[in-house]
């Protein structure tokens, strides 16, 4: 028979070899403080959260400036008084859009916002924008392994003069 003290743990095993058996094998066995799963990932490799939020902001944002684009590109090849108005307004729209779009696009890289002011080139705007954000990590490298490089100003740091 089993003692009071054996119960609650034979009873987690038990759960555990289920879960084992049910291919849960990358979640924490019952009767842990967390119900959260283990990530096989590297804590390195995984995407912060707010990147992830700002990846599909930029990629939303940026189809929808591209519609909106094409729309006024399709409207010009056809235009009259009154429409011309309206496809410029939207042409301005989308502008705006792409460029917000581009905001999002640079924060995603770790980049200030206002790298998304880029975006004013179009095509080549974001290609900057992307050039930069995959130098970011050697930049941030850089000044870390050298943090004193912005406080000396030259001559000699032994010189009592």
């Amino acid at each position: 028979m089993m003692s009071e003290d054996n119960k609650p743990r034979a009873i987690s095993e038990r759960v555990g070899e289920a879960s084992k058996r049910a291919g849960l094998s990358g979640f924490k066995q019952a009767g842990s403080i967390s119900a959260e799963p283990e990530s096989p990932v590297p804590s390195k490799i995984r995407v912060p959260r707010y990147r992830f939020h700002h990846g599909v902001a930029a990629t939303c944002i940026l189809i929808t400036a591209l519609l909106l684009r094409i729309v006024v590109m399709i409207g010009y090849s056809s235009p009259s008084q009154t429409q011309l108005t309206v496809y410029f307004l939207l042409s301005i729209l989308s502008a705006i859009v792409w460029i917000w779009g581009c905001v999002h696009f640079a924060k995603n890289f770790g980049l200030p916002g206002i790298w998304g002011a880029f975006g004013i080139f179009f095509i080549f705007g974001l290609a900057v924008i992307y050039w930069a954000g995959r130098q970011k990590p050697k930049w941030d490298k850089g000044r870390s392994q050298n943090p004193s490089s912005g406080k000396f100003r030259g001559g000699d740091p032994n010189s009592l003069y």
